[in-house]
């Protein structure tokens, strides 16, 4: 619905690299594996749909938890983690402490 979902088994994550394959390397869905083990799988339209949400509200906010983010966005949770987890990989988000995310300096 949402345009993401996160897989925390391996085989899954396996299999459903192998089916998204070509909607990967045409560059329609990208994925990412996190700290915790899990298997993100988004869409770019919606990565890049949501991401300014995101970028916007912590510029204002400086610093934000997950549950602050989703309830102030009226975003899903889980989506806002996905989010945050692309934003860590460009360099535009730090993870201060499990699950509280700060913007960096210069992407104000």
């Amino acid at each position: 619905r949402d345009g993401f979902m996160i897989i925390k088994n391996e085989f899954e994550a396996r299999r459903a690299s192998e089916q998204l394959r070509d909607q990967i390397k045409g560059g329609l869905i990208k994925a990412q594996k996190t700290f915790d083990g899990e298997v993100v799988f988004v869409r770019v339209d919606a990565l890049l749909h949501h991401r300014q949400k995101l970028l916007t509200y912590l510029k204002n906010k400086k610093m934000s938890s997950l549950e602050n983010a989703a309830k102030d966005l009226n975003m899903s949770r889980p989506l806002i983690k996905v989010i945050a987890e692309f934003l860590k990989e460009d360099g535009e988000l730090v993870e201060k402490r499990k699950g509280l995310y700060q913007i960096i300096a210069g992407y104000e």
